[in-house]
């Protein structure tokens, strides 16, 4: 199996697409974080702010430390290689579910035609 590379222009792409997303959701975290800010400094009433203030502090730390974890384990070098292992596993675990001396059939137009099986080739459960 051989991977192929993106082109520079759909780098290009998807570095704007990126980009599109991204610097609203900056802007509209940003904007928020300074008005809680805002308003334990300017309040005394204010002091319930700090909990939402920490909230997006932790969370936004913590979605950090798992990107740097996925990032530096490696986990965005080969993104192709999960759909191809999740297919073998189904075929394993589908040769598995089939009972023994069961031979499936080649195409579902026949196992369709025999009375008592579904277009799978195996008997209903119900």
């Amino acid at each position: 199996m051989t991977i192929r590379r993106a082109r520079p222009a759909s780098q290009w792409v998807m570095l704007v697409m990126a980009a599109a997303v991204l610097v609203p959701c900056l802007l509209g975290f940003g904007t928020k974080f300074l008005e809680f800010i805002a308003l334990y400094r300017g309040d005394a009433e204010g002091a319930f702010a700090i909990s939402p203030i920490l909230n997006y502090l932790l969370a936004s730390f913590g979605f950090l430390l798992l990107f740097g974890w996925a990032a530096l384990g490696g986990m965005f070098h080969d993104v192709e290689a999960p759909k191809y292992t999740m297919l073998e596993n189904e075929t394993l675990l589908d040769e598995d579910a089939l009972p023994r001396g069961f031979i499936p059939l080649k195409t579902p137009a026949s196992s369709a035609a025999r009375p008592g099986r579904t277009v799978t080739g195996r008997k209903p459960r119900f």
